[in-house]
């Protein structure tokens, strides 16, 4: 009887020079749609540059199948909520099924419980741009994944912040999506508000004052 098996592998990127890295960020800038897309000059700017005392912290996976790299992955953690935003899981378009994506989601909360962190909430943001009428095909996807994953909408209005001052299709309202490590059903409001205020001020407003002015920070 013949035997057939694919062999999926998560590698975490320290720094841009790592191997893996260029040929992931490479699918990420291919794959993903201008309205949900940070400049990847930033992504490796925090990569390599990290600082002290920040309120987050990033990571990066490649994904590899058979030992090619078919994917990117950026996740922020949250260190005061504890929370874990699943900012980007993209892959090529070959890959882009189910299964696959289900195989990586996996193995990267996998690696984060071993690594030493508390995790109470999994994020993910999905575009509901104009209803969802025109929502982009990664969020279409993803959608449909991270309900999958027993992810919960949270049931309260709230909005993309603009992914720098010069991208102008990106700022919507979005659904937020949320998994405990419980899979409690219920989270107060009030830790609503923390969590959209951490993403807003400690993260958000934290990332881009590495490449705004003042003023523009400020706007």
């Amino acid at each position: 009887m013949s035997e057939f098996e694919n062999r999926y592998v998560i590698k975490q990127i320290e720094k841009s020079t790592d191997d893996g890295y260029l040929e992931a960020l490479t699918i990420y800038n291919e794959e993903t749609p201008p309205g949900i897309y940070t400049n990847s000059n930033e992504i490796t700017k925090w990569l390599d540059n990290p600082e002290d005392g920040c309120q987050f912290e990033m990571i990066i996976y490649a994904l590899y199948l058979d030992n090619r790299v078919i994917g990117f992955a950026q996740i922020t953690y949250l260190l005061v909520q504890k929370v874990a935003i699943l900012d980007y899981i993209t892959l090529t378009k070959a890959y882009r099924v189910n299964s696959a994506f289900l195989v990586f989601l996996s193995l990267i909360q996998y690696h984060l419980s071993l690594s030493g962190r508390s995790i109470l909430y999994y994020i993910a943001e999905i575009s509901n741009k104009d209803g969802c009428a025109n929502i982009d095909r990664e969020s279409a996807f993803y959608k449909r994944i991270v309900c999958l994953e027993s992810f919960g909408y949270v049931n309260s209005k709230y909005h993309n912040i603009p992914l720098g001052l010069a991208n102008h299709e990106d700022a919507f309202e979005s659904l937020m999506y949320i998994k405990t490590n419980d899979n409690t059903k219920y989270i107060n409001k009030e830790t609503f508000i923390d969590i959209v205020s951490a993403i807003c001020y400690d993260y958000y407003l934290k990332w881009y004052s590495k490449f705004l002015e003042e003023d523009e920070l400020n706007k």
